[in-house]
């Protein structure tokens, strides 16, 4: 795949997640702690957060699964009174 393909994954993973989180319409894509992330979306009780890859390889998915783990314990501890997915 091409890095225009994955792009375009990561816009319709943004784009089906505004449909399920319609508060969080200017949300999405960031930078925190100086990394990349493909997806927060903050709603009244909860912060989603999001990495998308096209990638077939299993380091890139533990290597993803390593930056939502590290994040979710970060947002926790700002958003107390929200739940973290």
């Amino acid at each position: 795949m091409s890095r225009y393909d994955d792009e375009q994954f990561e816009d319709e993973v943004r784009r089906i997640a505004w449909a399920l989180w319609p508060q969080s319409e200017n949300q999405g894509a960031t930078k925190i702690g100086g990394l990349e992330r493909d997806g927060v979306f903050i709603t009244d009780d909860m912060v989603y957060l999001l990495e998308c890859t096209t990638s077939r390889k299993q380091e890139k998915a533990q290597k993803d699964i390593d930056k939502l783990i590290k994040l979710a314990d970060e947002i926790q501890r700002v958003y107390t009174n929200k739940g973290v997915k």
